[in-house]
């Protein structure tokens, strides 16, 4: 895994170490190879017993496509680790910056069994996926073509491009592994549409228990951040164009018109483009209160706290974590039609499918879950309910046990 907390808290980060933990508490021997940015970090330590190796990586994002795929500062130190760790098997997870696809040929040079789950579409693009659907399609199931096109990437990556990178990467990947597994359906359709074999697919999952929390604390946090009497409308991660943050701002711009309690609550980094944000928020009458990043009972407060929760991505949202989180702490979701977030929520029961670009229905599916307690109510308990069935860490870490000792016996 290419990162790990707490250097970077995004969703796949935390999937990886959430599934380490959970295959430590079955009784495996779990270590994790990562790298890190800090020179003073490298080395090993322990994360609730689970041994981390930590390689120093840093270099300049203009080197990616090439260093994505041959990291020569880390390549050697993967292979000592492995002759020495002697591992029963490797489940590889995001290798496209610093652990280099080359990572997976010394694996296999080694002779052990590997299973890599790809998380995002960094195998297929290496900037955010944005030229696979018509913005002027505003239906909940847009026409969508998933294959690259060479073109489109020189135009958008300029410079950068490496037109040989997706052959490397589709090679590293059809040949080392013994399994490749998506995290969604929808991913497993768009590496398959640009010549990746994809054995199966395993949904993220969560702990449920831990997103129950005391109501003082969410009293407590809604003082915090002065949020009590108001209507929350939740939205997490890393804040950019392509998270739809505009068109959820049009959509709130629309909301407040008649509604004037509500908030937008941001879990975002307080950085130049989420500073900028608040401030057009504010120019147009949009009240947001930006947190931060949270963690911890903060961030299940938060979610309690809220009245819904929106994903309004406008590029290939692969799953959605804050989806599964929401729906464990029985809130409403609304998500994006464009990734993985349509296998998680269901549209009209745990809460509604939307297409970002249509602000019309995206300002109507705010306010129906804004101004009908009850409704909001019924489709967060649906959403807690298939969180319980389908999504718990426990059954995804089993689901890729059994694949381990299928690939080890």
């Amino acid at each position: 895994m290419d990162k790990l907390p707490p250097e970077d808290k995004g969703g796949a980060e935390i999937v990886c170490l959430n599934l380490a933990r959970e295959y430590q508490k079955q009784g495996n021997e779990v270590g994790v190879i990562t790298t890190t940015r800090k020179k003073e970090s490298q080395g090993n330590s322990l994360d609730r017993g689970v041994k981390v190796h930590r390689i120093y990586s840093n270099y300049h994002n203009r080197w990616q496509p090439y260093v994505s795929l041959y990291n020569p500062w880390v390549v050697a130190r993967v292979r000592k680790i492995l002759a020495k760790e002697k591992p029963d098997i490797v489940h590889a997870h995001v290798v496209h910056k610093h652990l280099s696809y080359y990572s997976l040929k010394i694996v296999k040079e080694m002779d052990i069994p590997l299973v890599i789950t790809l998380h995002d579409c960094l195998s297929i693009c290496y900037k955010k996926f944005t030229c696979f659907y018509d913005i002027k399609d505003l239906d909940n199931s847009p026409n969508i073509n998933y294959k690259v096109k060479s073109l489109k990437c020189w135009w958008c990556q300029k410079l950068r491009y490496f037109p040989l990178r997706n052959l490397f990467v589709r090679r590293f990947l059809n040949t080392y592994p013994d399994k490749v597994i998506t995290v969604s359906q929808e991913l497993k359709k768009l590496v398959e549409a640009n010549g990746i074999k994809v054995s199966d697919t395993i949904h993220n999952g969560v702990d449920a228990d831990n997103f129950k929390i005391d109501d003082q604390e969410i009293e407590n946090f809604k003082k915090l951040f002065s949020l009590s009497g108001k209507k929350i409308v939740l939205c997490a991660g890393r804040l950019n164009e392509t998270k739809g943050c505009n068109q959820l701002l049009a959509a709130m711009r629309r909301v407040g018109q008649n509604l004037t309690d509500v908030v937008l609550l941001l879990l975002a980094k307080k950085d130049e483009y989420s500073e900028s944000l608040v401030k057009r928020a504010a120019e147009s009458g949009v009240k947001i209160i930006l947190t931060g990043w949270l963690n911890g009972k903060d961030l299940i407060a938060a979610y309690h706290a809220a009245d819904l929760v929106v994903t309004p991505s406008i590029c290939f949202d692969t799953f959605g974590m804050v989806n599964i989180e929401a729906m464990a702490s029985e809130k409403p979701a609304i998500t994006s039609c464009f990734g993985g977030g349509k296998e998680i929520v269901i549209d009209n029961q745990s809460g509604y499918i939307v297409n970002p670009f249509d602000v019309n229905i995206f300002t109507k599916r705010l306010k129906a879950l804004l101004t009908d307690a009850d409704k909001a109510k019924e489709m967060g308990e649906c959403g807690r309910k298939i969180v319980q069935e389908k999504f718990l860490l426990e059954y995804s870490a089993q689901k890729y046990l059994n694949l381990f000792k299928e690939l080890t016996s």
